[in-house]
């Protein structure tokens, strides 16, 4: 079945809140429901956690991730 909502969460300089956000929002949602991660850190660092994160709970089989990376 596919979701008829998605989550969108936009996030600057701040992975670990933003890894926060998600693990509290999973605990609160169906697994049908889309997450959308939008994240402008200016850290490689903090760039390439991120990615390996979202790509670890794509594993999970939970909730469906899509994460894009902006320059603002």
């Amino acid at each position: 079945m596919n979701s008829l909502i998605s989550l969108a969460i936009i996030s600057k300089n701040r992975p670990d809140v933003l890894i926060e956000c998600i693990e509290d929002i999973q605990k609160k949602i169906p697994n049908d429901v889309d997450i959308i991660v939008v994240d402008s850190s200016e850290l490689q660092k903090d760039k390439i956690n991120l990615n390996n994160y979202l790509i670890n709970k794509q594993k999970e089989n939970t909730n469906k991730f899509f994460f894009e990376q902006v320059d603002l």
